[in-house]
């Protein structure tokens, strides 16, 4: 057992290469020391291992051969790897801004800080800015040198922001004024010291220092920006603004005379206004909010008398200015009012009112208008009759010594009693035994709310009522209808009664279609039959004959002498011809079961009986052993007629299917998956798995060896059924595999001139060597393909070419199965 030398010692996660020359051997046993072990059974390999953890290994390899058994043990040093990992004061800063940089590595010696601007630093824990700004990436590497000689190292990454600008702040005593000249300071604040700091007001001018004091002598909004550069380069900048107001306007408003409750409308024009104090001149004192540059404001005076208002123009800041009215406003008051008194009577209502109006001056006149055309004048107290109901809008305008007017009005809505306007709908004559209809039609009026009637000893209460008369004669029925008001009329009506005729036609029928029945009618003196369809050979007698071609209600009506009628009816059920349906014809596989299903008739009857469970059924369930052609006949419920149908049902065997016996291949090999099949023909073919199959449903596909693997098929033939089997394939890698000449001569003629691995069933050439005669090495080729060109050797060493001689090689390849094998020989190279 060997390694390579650098592999003796490494870090955490460390993979070692073993190499096994042992020679005749067939068992080799590996124990690595920490916890895992492993089999192998080639003589010339190589076995890797990755060891995870720090520690020192002695790795033990056992070789045996049935017989004897030998072991060798290596010693392997893991050391620990350091884990960098640090934090950071902050993502992003400031041209000239500190970022502090504190180490959280583990198990390293030594550390080195790298701030993705070509500088670095070895400190535990350090600060450093930047005098550019962009994205820059940090890193922190971590390196444990152990006692042996050997390093182990971690990195760490994380990125930083730098920016040119940064947002600062201002500091103000206000930044409003309500009068002029406003004066406030003005103090930037920043995180870091600054050289220098800007100010600029707009059109207020401009001024320097970290703190100012600047006066605003003109109303208006000034724009205040601030710039200052600190030290290290980075800029602070912040923006606010400043507002200075004052108050000024004008006052308008409606003078003169003013009568009632018309209100007086107050307009001022004003700026930098926030509210104004209305002085309305009869001790009241309202203050609004207003938008400037227009207010406007109504006011209705309580009382009348003369005034003179004034108001104050306020801002916010307390700040006011008065203006004072010049014209007076003289208001004269009065308000128009009335009570109104109803009085109910049968046909009419009479409305009283009487004048409540108030005025500062006397009332000098009066117009009442009753809302139906009609008016008065003068009167204070006064009556209204009406003679119909309705809304009426009553109305009263007053006029006063001064010449103001005033009105009010009152929606009354009135109600005029009258007796309801009734009248008797009905018929004079009637049959026994059938209900006489009386209806009481009511055609004006206030609405009924007592509808009575009488006939001899019955009572009924109702708009519509029926009264049944058990014997023939002279009858009289009396109607009293009433409001809830208390009016009433009365009226009667007078209807003659007849006896009614008892009429029968007989028992519901069922016929044929096609056939006729004769129809009986008695109990009148002359019937009408209906429907007239024409399936009646008479319409008015007493036995017509009935043929009709569906089933059919007929209606009997019976007619006394004296008029009166009855009723009666049967049913003529006809059956009709029909026809059947069934389900499709099946197939099925044998000893399997399918249900047969029929329907359009009352019953049925399945033939052959045998491989049914129910004959007598809609949906029997059959399972015929061979192919069976069933018949079923339809009865309707009457058995006036029938209908036959048939259900083919096809029996199939299920096939069997035989693949070639278990085999043992090479790899690369094409084998054909040969079938031999009874009981089809096939339908269909699936084969599983699919994988390294020229078709996977064909009769005869070929497969590709690469691997241990198994198929199976399943066929399926006509009817549906399947089979199945199965065919297992064992694979190996022999040495006829790889062919490598014996003699090559590379004189660049085109034939012969490089020296190449060649093969089938080949995954991957782990590696191809070639050794002098003194055992140094002159070619070596890793992890290519077979039948590569481009990985031979051309017989050129180190860019010379190489002397005619014999050359021993070695080559490691791996299989499609994925075993590997070793090939060694000589070569002769020839000029």
């Amino acid at each position: 057992m060997a390694i390579n030398g650098t592999e003796a010692i490494g870090c955490t996660q460390h993979t070692v290469h073993f190499i096994n020359n042992t020679k005749g051997a067939t068992q080799f046993a590996w124990d690595f020391n920490d916890g895992t072990t492993a089999n192998t059974t080639k003589n010339i390999d190589t076995v890797t291992h990755i060891f995870a953890a720090e520690g020192v290994y002695n790795v033990t390899l056992r070789a045996t051969n049935g017989c004897s058994d030998t072991s060798t043990t290596l010693k392997i040093v893991v050391h620990a790897t350091p884990k960098a990992a640090y934090t950071l004061s902050a993502t992003t800063n400031c041209v000239g801004e500190s970022f502090a940089f504190t180490s959280q590595a583990t198990g390293a010696g030594n550390l080195v800080w790298l701030f993705g601007d070509n500088t670095s630093s070895s400190l535990t824990a350090t600060t450093h800015s930047y005098v550019t700004g962009g994205n820059f990436t940090t890193a922190l590497v971590a390196t444990q040198v152990y006692a042996d000689g050997k390093s182990c190292s971690d990195t760490a990454y994380q990125p930083v922001t730098v920016t040119l600008t940064k947002q600062g702040s201002i500091a103000t005593s206000n930044l409003s004024g309500s009068c002029v000249p406003f004066s406030a300071t003005f103090t930037g604040q920043h995180s870091t010291p600054v050289l220098y700091t800007a100010w600029d007001f707009g059109a207020a001018g401009k001024d320097t220092g970290l703190s100012v004091q600047h006066v605003f002598t003109q109303p208006g909004t000034y724009p205040v920006t601030m710039r200052a550069q600190a030290q290290g380069g980075c800029i602070y900048t912040a923006a606010t603004q400043v507002v200075v107001t004052a108050p000024a306007g004008t006052l308008s408003y409606d003078h003169g005379n003013i009568c009632g409750s018309t209100p007086v409308l107050f307009t001022v024009n004003a700026t930098g206004t926030d509210s104004i104090r209305y002085y309305l001149g009869n001790g009241i004192v309202i203050t609004k909010e207003t938008t400037p540059p227009q207010s406007t404001f109504y006011y209705t005076y309580p009382a009348g008398g003369n005034y003179l208002p004034k108001i104050e123009l306020v801002n916010k800041a307390g700040c006011s200015v008065p203006v004072i009215g010049t014209d007076t406003i003289h208001i004269d008051k009065i308000s128009a009012g009335f009570t109104a008194t109803l009085q109910y009577y049968c046909d009419s209502t009479v409305l009283a009112v009487k004048d409540t109006s108030r005025s500062n001056t006397a009332v000098v006149s009066r117009t009442w208008s009753w809302g139906d055309n009609t008016s008065s004048t003068t009167q204070q107290t006064v009556q209204h009759t009406y003679k119909n109901g309705g809304d009426y809008p009553v109305s009263l305008q007053i006029t006063t010594a001064s010449g103001c007017s005033a009105n009010a009005t009152q929606n009354l809505s009135l109600t005029v009693h009258h007796p309801p306007a009734v009248s008797i709908v009905a018929n004079s004559k009637g049959c026994t035994n059938q209900p006489v209809t009386y209806t009481a039609a009511l055609n004006g009026g206030e609405p009924a709310t007592l509808v009575a009637w009488t006939q001899q000893q019955n009572q009924l209460t109702g708009n519509a009522v029926s009264f049944t008369y058990g014997t023939p004669g002279n009858y009289q029925v009396r109607l009293i209808a009433g409001t809830a008001f208390g009016c009433y009329d009365t009226l009667y009506h007078s209807v003659h009664i007849d006896t009614t005729p008892n009429v029968r036609i007989g028992q519901n029928l069922q016929i044929c279609k096609g056939k006729s029945v004769t129809l009986q009618a008695t109990g009148a003196a002359s019937y009408q039959w209906s429907p007239l369809d024409g399936s009646l050979s008479c319409t008015n007698c007493t036995q017509p004959v009935a043929t009709p071609a569906f089933t059919t209600q007929y209606k009997l009506t019976g007619i006394s002498t004296e008029g009166c009628r009855a009723t009666d009816s049967m049913v003529v059920t006809v059956a009709q011809p029909f026809k059947i349906g069934v389900t499709q014809n099946d197939t099925i596989c044998i000893g399997q079961q399918t249900r047969l299903n029929v329907q359009g008739a009352a019953t049925y009857q399945w033939s052959p009986v045998i491989s049914l469970d129910n004959p007598l059924s809609a949906s029997p369930l059959a399972s015929p052993t061979a192919t069976t052609n069933y018949q079923v006949v339809g009865f309707d419920a009457y058995h006036c007629f029938t209908d036959t149908a048939h259900v083919i049902v096809a029996v199939g065997a299920y096939p069997v299917v035989k693949l070639a016996p278990d085999t043992t291949l090479s790899t690369g090999t094409l084998y054909p998956l040969r079938s031999s099949i009874t009981n089809g023909p096939i339908r269909s073919w699936a084969w599983d798995p699919a994988t390294d199959l020229s078709c996977s449903n064909c009769a005869l596909p070929t497969a590709s060896i690469k691997k241990n693997v198994c198929y199976s098929v399943t066929a399926t033939n006509i009817y549906g059924c399947a089979g199945k089997d199965t065919t297992c394939i064992r694979v190996f890698c022999a040495n006829t595999q790889v062919y490598i000449p014996n003699a090559f001569t590379p004189d660049q003629n085109g034939h012969n001139d490089v020296l190449m691995v060649r093969g089938k069933g080949i995954a991957r050439v782990k590696s191809f060597r070639i050794f002098n005669r003194w055992g140094q090495m002159v070619f070596e080729k890793t992890d290519f393909n077979a039948n590569d060109r481009s990985a031979g050797w051309d017989g050129m060493v180190k860019g010379q070419p190489a002397s005619p001689e014999v050359y021993v090689y070695t080559c490691e390849v791996i299989c499609e199965n994925g075993t590997t094998y070793t090939y060694k020989g000589n070569v002769t190279l020839l000029k």
